[in-house]
């Protein structure tokens, strides 16, 4: 299902579609570490919650970080997840706690939101920046010593 390089991370270079099922199977229930199923378990309930919060509604998450690489003991879930505008300004202070550093101090995760506002909505170009800027973080590695960085894939879900 998924593609890694000789680094251990995801290819292609691009946003990568996968199940929520698919996630998991690959990087929790076939991992010998407890520590991913630990990880996963975090996740689903900053999920579950987040989902709660925002009605129950769909909501799409990029997944990355080193639980979505070849790592054996990852340390951390880096995730972004897209909330509308709407929900956003309605649930301000309660999103607060899935936005890090609460996100680790409640979930052990690295999580962020995206507002997202529509074409129409005069604030539209911080959803455009943000998105811009959420994709740059997560095509590629973080520049190593000689400050040479790898091109890699994130995974995004809709849950």
């Amino acid at each position: 299902m998924f593609e890694f390089n000789t680094a251990g991370v995801l290819v292609p270079s691009k946003i990568i579609n996968a199940t929520l099922q698919e996630f998991e199977g690959y990087f929790s229930v076939d991992s010998p570490e407890d520590i991913r199923r630990t990880l996963f378990n975090q996740y689903l309930s900053y999920k579950d919650e987040l989902k709660e919060l925002c009605g129950k509604t769909e909501l799409k998450q990029w997944i990355d970080g080193s639980f979505v690489t070849k790592k054996p003991k990852p340390s951390d879930i880096d995730l972004v997840t897209f909330v509308d505008f709407e929900t956003a300004k309605l649930k301000e202070r309660e999103l607060k706690e899935f936005i890090y550093p609460a996100s680790l101090a409640n979930y052990g995760l690295d999580g962020y939101i995206i507002v997202i506002y529509p074409e129409d909505h005069k604030l539209h170009f911080i959803y455009q920046a943000d998105y811009a800027y959420w994709v740059n973080q997560f095509d590629k590695t973080k520049p190593d010593k000689r400050y040479k960085s790898i091109p890699k894939g994130f995974l995004e879900i809709i849950v």
